[in-house]
């Protein structure tokens, strides 16, 4: 079991590009079905002191950001007949399979917090949409219906996004840059901008972090095929990608009980009743989990044609 365990994380890892950006707060059973995250306010400048004189106790605000925890999972039930005529390892290749839905399902859930999606958290918080183009007079725009084919992910949207988390002091990661995530048709329109090239001369791979494809401007660009696009509202019949861009502390993810669990049942030495001719056994996933954007300043969504 621990083998097909391993197996299984493997896979999962290998899938999830949005979890690594996030706080991670792991949950102990009985800890109820709601999780809370406290974020202190910041305190502004403080006032000079007056010679003998003790200031007045400075009071601490928080604001708390409440997810609740939501499960996830599915099951196979391969036969018997199946598992001994097959040629492959059909319990091998079912965590194989699973490994990557489990992965699937965990980025699409945190790429659907973030964008508060109508099938995720619609009225709660969200990054807010960036409609942000170098091609226009005035740089923005207003919606997604206004977005033209030519309006394509470049350089200057990336800058546009770094300079707005900047100036709203939003925290970088460790090293100091602020992470996109972008579609590889989104990829594809950044890396002919002559800008990224000159910016990319130089870059240390053993440092990427996990589908890292550059750095322009402080924002290191992770590519992933699942994030969101549409052509529901778009200009002209033309597809709108979603690319998020975020700092430190955004979002958060939790697992309660340790994550995702493996689950593979045979009938051999058990009295199942539902299972009398020992015709099948049952290999599955299951995961309690729980996702929230902290911060709503910490990032935006970048809107661009593709």
């Amino acid at each position: 079991m621990s083998y097909y365990d391993r197996l299984l994380l493997e896979k999962l890892r290998a899938n999830l590009v949005m979890y690594q950006f996030a706080e991670k707060k792991p949950l102990p059973k009985n800890s109820g079905v709601t999780i809370t995250w406290n974020r202190y306010t910041d305190m502004s400048a403080a006032s000079a002191l007056t010679e003998g004189t003790a200031p007045s106790a400075t009071a601490t605000s928080t604001t708390q950001v409440s997810a609740t925890l939501e499960q996830y999972g599915a099951f196979s039930q391969p036969s018997d007949l199946l598992q001994m005529t097959s040629i492959d390892n059909q319990i091998e290749s079912l965590i194989d399979l699973f490994g990557y839905q489990s992965g699937l399902t965990l980025d699409t859930r945190v790429r659907n917090g973030l964008l508060g999606t109508s099938a995720v958290n619609p009225s709660g918080a969200k990054l807010p949409l960036q409609y942000w183009h170098s091609g226009t007079s005035s740089g923005y725009i207003g919606t997604t219906s206004s977005i033209l084919a030519d309006m394509t992910m470049d350089t200057n949207n990336i800058r546009e996004a770094a300079f707005n988390l900047r100036r709203l002091n939003v925290r970088p990661y460790e090293d100091g840059c602020y992470v996109a995530v972008l579609h590889p048709n989104a990829i594809k329109d950044i890396e002919s901008d002559s800008d990224w090239q000159t910016w990319n001369q130089y870059i240390a791979k053993e440092t990427m972090w996990k589908g890292e494809v550059g750095k322009v401007y402080g924002v290191r660009i992770i590519e992933s095929t699942n994030m969101l696009n549409s052509t529901s509202g778009a200009g002209a019949s033309t597809t709108a990608h979603y690319s998020p861009v975020f700092g430190k502390g955004c979002y958060a993810v939790t697992e309660l009980d340790g994550g995702v669990k493996t689950f593979i049942k045979t009938p051999e030495g058990h009295s199942d009743t539902a299972n009398p001719l020992n015709q099948w056994s049952t290999v599955g996933w299951k995961v309690t989990f729980a996702t929230q954007v902290l911060h709503t300043s910490a990032g935006r969504v970048i809107v661009t044609a593709g």
